[in-house]
């Protein structure tokens, strides 16, 4: 990204008010690392790296990326102004509205942190780590790739917006992401738990999660991110606690 690139992140950061700084990269290790680092000295911002050599994702499992193709951006945002309990969810559906916003038909949420296409491939992540004093929002985005790019191992689970046939760039997608977290940090809760109903890719649909040291297995009936995940067993309906609950 060029310089008027940067500049035009810093003014929609400005308009509405969500960092302070933008700071646009060739480079980095991880854009958590680095906005957290920078947020440490020089206060609330936004890391956009044209590359990622160590990206990752929730639960230490690797973020392939290939250099200029996609979307690699944090925001460190103070962690006294976001809702713990409720961040996560909020920033899928921020995620999944600036998908749409960039032309995709549907970007489906699948709890806690992916977004997906209409045939269930992953085209965005989601990392939240609370660090010192400082919320960082990870979002990855596969924007140009073809399938070559990606690893054998998830060439058949993983999509870009161009492989969808959506003309986006990742300045555009970075702009419209501004955008949609700052509304959605700001959102009732009912107005994101609608969206997010509206997106829910595991309803209806079997899986295992790990809970308080067990594991349960059973059909989705409903996800709130914020309150409560509902599980039909083969002996009863259960409730997972979705800050301890992960899925196998």
């Amino acid at each position: 990204m060029s310089e008027p690139d940067a500049e035009r992140l810093r003014d929609a950061c400005r308009a509405t008010k969500l960092v302070e700084h933008v700071h646009v990269l060739n480079v980095v290790r991880s854009t958590q690392d680095e906005s957290h680092a920078l947020a440490q000295e020089h206060g609330s911002n936004l890391v956009i790296a044209q590359h990622q050599t160590e990206g990752r994702g929730r639960l230490g499992r690797a973020w392939h990326e290939t250099a200029g193709l996609g979307l690699a951006c944090t925001f460190a945002l103070p962690a006294t102004r976001i809702d713990k309990e409720e961040i996560s969810g909020r920033v899928a559906v921020a995620c999944a509205l600036a998908l749409e916003q960039a032309g995709m038909s549907k970007a489906w949420i699948k709890w806690p942190n992916d977004i997906l296409d209409d045939h269930r491939r992953k085209i965005a992540g989601i990392l939240i780590e609370i660090r010192d004093s400082w919320a960082l929002i990870g979002v990855g985005v596969n924007v140009h790739h073809s399938p070559e790019c990606f690893p054998t191992e998830i060439r058949d689970t993983g999509v870009s917006l161009s492989m969808l046939g959506v003309e986006s760039q990742p300045l555009e997608l970075a702009l419209g992401m501004i955008d949609a977290i700052a509304a959605s940090l700001d959102a009732a809760p009912e107005e994101t738990l609608a969206a997010w109903h509206a997106r829910d890719a595991l309803i209806g649909h079997e899986h295992t999660f790990s809970h308080a040291g067990r594991t349960v297995t059973g059909i989705i009936e409903s996800i709130d991110p914020f309150h409560g995940i509902a599980i039909r067993t083969s002996q009863c309906l259960e409730s997972l606690d979705p800050r301890i609950a992960s899925m196998q």
